[in-house]
């Protein structure tokens, strides 16, 4: 593998552009140099990951800056649903795209997205979430052909892919995909005058495809990282695939989407819901979390599980106890279980790809928690008092911006900088 390691001294204006010209070209060369910016395109988790943390921080500051002090945001939709938007759109994308692009090779056996094409897909989500900032100056139209181009054009390469090495196993992945999709363009929808009142519809499907990706990446990881990391460590364990139960709880999660869709907030609805909490219970049961408490790179993952049963159990029994109806469920599945499996899937990612050891610091572990912080003072503060209430949402705010920040500092040294073995 070529080397480029920049000296300004040494180097003219000229023949520096040469040298980043040439390694963004081949996506092949490592340019060491401030930022990494090339080696940034080498693998999708880089651009990324780090993406997807630093927007998780700076769209929480905004929204914050506008339920608390007012801040104004030129977005053409409530700033509610642009906020419920960009963290599934945005975020969790951004995530989303990290994880399947680097997991893609290994599955197909196709050489990595890198270079000028995954520039370019990057461009794309950069683009999108830009619009969308300012979607109230722009058309309709184009916000919505660029902000959907995203998925759809990581969607195509995925199946493409899969298809051209039939690996049929892993096309679950693309009906997820496919879901949040469909949640996009009902959002789109609403904005663009082509139906009433659907944007928060296609969020919630959005959502529900992304519970689906839960469902199943969480199922695949955690018993094998925990089998794993307990025989290293030399404990006893009898953690072994069932994988009956293994399908009935992601099809009951599958199922979740239809239910929703066509019954939303029905007793139906409801007892799909349920069935998928209960069974996705007696899985998480059988991965025996309390042998992974000395290790938060493992523990991690069983707590943004954890957090999908909550959020699951909520909005079954939300149809009975109003008290956990809509914005808590939401915000138990959201921040809970996305927040933290997004938080322990992107530092463990990294870790494992960039050559480092994978324990996480102490800094590390207590943004893990913390997470969980920014989830119950977010789903508690409806409850207490006016005073209370903004002192909570301020605390959830401030939590979930210091845990995406820790990830920004602690981890641009890998995600823009050459492996541990280079």
């Amino acid at each position: 593998m070529k080397q480029f390691v920049m000296r300004p001294q040494i180097f003219g204006q000229t023949e520096k552009l040469l040298i980043y010209a040439e390694a963004f070209y081949t996506g092949r060369g490592t340019l060491v140099c401030v930022g990494g910016t090339v080696v940034l395109l080498r693998e999708g988790f880089r651009p990324f990951f780090l993406g997807a943390g630093l927007f998780a921080a700076l769209a929480m500051i905004l929204w914050f800056g506008y339920f608390q002090f007012g801040w104004s945001l030129p977005v053409a939709t409530s700033p509610a649903l642009w906020h419920g938007h960009e963290m599934i759109f945005g975020f969790v994308a951004a995530a989303i795209a990290g994880f399947i692009l680097t997991a893609l090779p290994n599955w197909t056996g196709t050489e990595p997205v890198a270079g000028r094409w995954l520039a370019a897909l990057v461009a794309l989500w950069v683009a999108g979430r830009l619009l969308l900032a300012t979607s109230a100056i722009w058309p309709a139209g184009l916000v919505a052909i660029v902000d959907t181009a995203f998925l759809v054009s990581l969607a195509g390469y995925v199946g493409w892919a899969l298809i051209e090495s039939q690996n049929w196993r892993n096309l679950v992945f693309l009906a997820a995909i496919a879901t949040v999709i469909g949640g996009n363009l009902l959002f789109h929808a609403e904005q663009l005058g082509l139906a009433d009142d659907v944007g928060s519809d296609g969020l919630r499907l959005a959502l529900n495809g992304i519970v689906l990706l839960i469902a199943i990446i969480g199922g695949r990881i955690i018993p094998a990282f925990t089998r794993n990391a307990l025989d290293r460590e030399g404990i006893t364990h009898d953690i072994e695939p069932r994988a009956w139960l293994d399908v009935a709880a992601i099809i009951a999660v599958f199922a979740i989407i239809p239910a929703d869709l066509f019954g939303r907030d029905t007793l139906a609805a409801a007892a799909v819901t349920l069935v998928a909490a209960i069974l996705n219970t007696l899985r998480f049961l059988t991965w025996q979390s309390e042998r992974t408490l000395g290790m938060p790179i493992v523990w991690s993952l069983h707590l943004g599980y954890f957090w999908l049963i909550v959020g699951l159990f909520m909005k079954g029994l939300a149809a009975s106890l109003p008290s956990l109806a809509g914005i808590v469920w939401i915000h138990a599945i959201t921040i809970g279980a996305v927040g933290t499996m997004v938080m322990a899937v992107m530092t463990r990612a990294t870790l494992g790809h960039t050559g480092g050891v994978l324990v996480a610091s102490r800094t590390t572990a207590i943004a893990y928690g913390a997470v969980s912080l920014s989830a119950v003072s977010r789903i508690i503060a409806p409850e207490v008092p006016d005073v209370l209430y903004l002192f909570l949402l301020g605390l959830s705010a401030v939590a979930w911006i210091a845990v995406f920040a820790v990830f920004v500092v602690e981890f641009w040294p890998r995600l823009t900088g050459p492996t541990s073995s280079e």
